[in-house]
């Protein structure tokens, strides 16, 4: 799964982009986070599920998520990344969206704020996933 990147915004400029968990950071509240939600475009047709949030780097804003295929062992060059202005609705269960806006400068219906997660100490070493395996 790619960590950080570099894209370019709608408006020109660029901005480096990083998964959310590997910045530190969690969403402020938790009630925002869409990863496991279907992804559905504007036809109703599903795309696949929300697999990661990226975030600016320097401003902290989630600008980007990463789709993951509807098949459970489907490649992962299946993905696509959508960009949070392409989110016309959010609801429990489904992220609705709309590439066409995209570009565009509307304001976006998904635009959670992040906060620093806190340091746990010793306990830390366990939230990477792999522990299962010892």
């Amino acid at each position: 799964m790619i960590d950080t990147f570099a894209t370019f915004t709608p408006s020109g400029g660029h901005e480096v982009l990083a998964r959310l968990r590997d910045e530190g950071r969690a969403l402020a509240l938790p009630s925002d986070d869409i990863r496991g939600r279907r992804v559905c475009d504007r036809r109703g047709r599903v795309l696949g599920r929300v697999r990661a949030l990226y975030i600016d780097i320097v401003t902290f804003r989630v600008r980007e998520f990463l789709v993951g295929p509807r098949r459970l062992l489907a490649p992962q060059r299946d993905a696509i990344f959508v960009r949070s202005e392409a989110v016309t609705r959010v609801t429990a269960s489904r992220v609705f969206i709309d590439r066409s806006r995209a570009g565009t400068q509307r304001a976006s219906v998904f635009d959670p704020e992040t906060r620093e997660v806190e340091d746990t100490g010793e306990y830390a070493f366990y939230t990477g996933g792999w522990w299962f395996l010892w």
